[in-house]
């Protein structure tokens, strides 16, 4: 079976899948599962919590300078993400 793409079917952009560079799933992974620790409320998204992120470095055994690569990676990700979920909310 044939992806949609494949087919010629253009899809909306929130259905596209971003082509990652060899590496970079892990980072995009990691994104998506921290997302679930973010606060939300009163219409604003909150960001990742530093203590999820070195949670998840430690529990992945990262050292140091890696853990630090990997924070730094995660804030850039975040970063783009609430400025794209808080437009319009005097957040963002």
């Amino acid at each position: 079976m044939r992806s949609l793409e494949e087919q010629g079917v253009e899809l909306p952009p929130a259905l596209t899948r971003p082509k990652l560079g060899e590496g970079l799933a892990f980072f995009w992974s990691a994104f998506l599962e921290l997302s679930s620790c973010r606060s939300i409320g009163f219409g604003v998204v909150g960001q990742i919590p530093w203590l999820a992120i070195r949670a998840f470095a430690q529990d992945r055994e990262l050292d140091d300078e890696d853990a630090d690569y990997f924070l730094a990676m995660i804030r850039a990700l975040d970063g783009v993400y609430l400025e794209h979920m808080n437009k319009g909310t005097g957040d963002g």
